[in-house]
Order: C-alpha cells, then sequence, then structure tokens
C-alpha cells in the first residue's frame, strides 16, 4: 500500500483554497459591468447561465481538479527523492513551473467560469498556453539541451506574444493551443522513434550526441492522449449542445475539467518516469 504522507499536505492546502473560495459565492455579482466573455451570449458550452457571482457553479468548482493536480505535482517535485536521471531531477524549476502552470489553469478557469467576462477569458487561456508552451519548450530540451538562460527567454517570450494574441485576436486561441499541443505530441513523437530503446542517434544538426540516451515506457503518455481525445469529444458534444441538459449537475464540460487534469498528471509522470541510460563502458 502507497505512503499517504506525500498526499497530505496537498490535499490540505487544496481543502484551504477551496474552502476560501466558498464564500465568494454569497457575493453580489458585478459582471455586468466588465466586458463579456466572446462566448456569450450563447455560446459559453451547455451549462445554463446563473445571475449570481457564479455563473456557472458546475464548470467553476470542477477546474478545481488542475488545483489538486498541480498541488501534487509542486509536492513531488519540491520533497521527492528520486534519484532518476532525467530532466525534473537534474532541474527542479521545470517541474515547479509545470505544477504552477496546473494550477494557474485551474485558477484562471474558476474566474472565467464565475465571471463570463473578457478578463476571465484571457486568465482561463493563458494558463492554458504556459502549459502547452512549457510541454514544446520541454520536448525540445529533451531533444537537444537548452541553456536555463535560453529556455526561460523563450518561455517568456511566447508566452507574452500568445498573451497579447488573446486581447487582439481572440478567436484564434482554440487553434493556437490547439497547435501548441499538435508540435508536443510530433516532437514526442520524434523523441520517442529516435531514443527506442535508449539509443541515442548520432550525427545530425538536430539530434545530437550531447542529448543523452532514455529508457521509459510511454504508457502515461499514451494513456494521456487517450484520456485528452475522450475529453476534447466531450468537450465538443458539450458545446455544440448534442448532449445537454443545461440544469443538469452532470455537465460535459466539467467531465472535460476532469479528464484533462487527469491527463496533465499524466504527462507530468511521464516525464518525470523518464530516467537517463549510462553509456560508461566496464
Amino acid at each position: 500500500m502507497p505512503p499517504l504522507r506525500p498526499f497530505i499536505r496537498p490535499c490540505v492546502l487544496f481543502l484551504l483554497i477551496t474552502l476560501a473560495l466558498i464564500p465568494l459565492r454569497w457575493l453580489p455579482a458585478p459582471w455586468d459591468s466588465w466586458r463579456a466573455a466572446t462566448c456569450l451570449p450563447d455560446a459559453c458550452f451547455c451549462e445554463a447561465i446563473g445571475a449570481g457571482f457564479i455563473r456557472q457553479p458546475i464548470a467553476t468548482w470542477s477546474n478545481l481538479a488542475f488545483v489538486l493536480v498541480g498541488l501534487l505535482i509542486l509536492e513531488d517535485v519540491l520533497w521527492s527523492s528520486s534519484t532518476r536521471l532525467n530532466l525534473l531531477a537534474q532541474r527542479r524549476t521545470y517541474g515547479v513551473v509545470y505544477a504552477c502552470a496546473a494550477i494557474l489553469i485551474g485558477l484562471g478557469s474558476w474566474f472565467y467560469h464565475t465571471s463570463l467576462t473578457f478578463v476571465g477569458q484571457w486568465f482561463d487561456v493563458m494558463g492554458m498556453y504556459l502549459l502547452g508552451t512549457f510541454m514544446v519548450l520541454y520536448n525540445v530540451t529533451r531533444l537537444r539541451p537548452l541553456s536555463n538562460r535560453a529556455f526561460v527567454v523563450s518561455y517568456v517570450w511566447f508566452n507574452l506574444a500568445l498573451g497579447l494574441g488573446l486581447i487582439s485576436v481572440p478567436e484564434l486561441r482554440r487553434y493556437l493551443f490547439g497547435g501548441l499541443l499538435l508540435i508536443a505530441i510530433a516532437l514526442e513523437v520524434i523523441l520517442r522513434r529516435h531514443r527506442r530503446n535508449g539509443v541515442s542517434p548520432s550525427g545530425g544538426e538536430w539530434l545530437t550526441e550531447s542529448s543523452p540516451p532514455i529508457s521509459g515506457s510511454p504508457r502515461y503518455f499514451i494513456a494521456a492522449l487517450v484520456i485528452y481525445l475522450l475529453a476534447q469529444i466531450i468537450w465538443t458534444l458539450d458545446l455544440n449542445r448534442i448532449i445537454c441538459d443545461p440544469d443538469s449537475l452532470l455537465q460535459g464540460h466539467a467531465v472535460w475539467h476532469g479528464l484533462t487534469a487527469l491527463a496533465v498528471g499524466l504527462v507530468y509522470w511521464h516525464y518525470r518516469s523518464e530516467a537517463a541510460v549510462s553509456t560508461a563502458t566496464t
């Protein structure tokens, strides 16, 4: 039976965050004076829009799944005694960034579904961009090592550009996020193809011997991909109101939140489970 201690601290923090957010539901709703989200008036998924402070309660609270996953990841990053030789072990800042991106997805989307405002929409999608750009740059670093400076500069500039794009051309937000995911998946496939069985390719300008061979099963990544694809089907059915009951406690978009939060955790564990292969000879 796995020890429960690693789960206690993140679960307590999650409970405290949830308890701190609950009283907000009784505040007066100020959102009518804010710029509306682009989904209004009739494209904000299936759930009925209420008049209170929290306009879509089911979608709002289900977002906290990302916060819980992010806190669990952060606990693992900061307190794990793993000796596996991979990027997350060597540069723990990467794991912290990944965990914080997951937490920000949850809190940003919480604000979005609470308010259905343009500002909330920005925070909602920006959290997803922070995760998507991390996955792309992390996979690039797994293929061809980047310095910490190059990683940070690229991460900041990419997200500044995407953040400005969210304001100027918000209608492109879903396509851009989808593009980030496709790039991350393509890089993962390239890495797996060239490092199958821990063998590093020789020569070439892109994949070099400076990138150490790795071992590790892709099962967590495949599981994450399958879960995400299932979640995306549910998201599409909900958005287009093909399967829809606006007043139900079971909302497709809330299911999407739960499944994608699980996928985020599985992708982290995929990165975490890799190990460098020793090339020393005896």
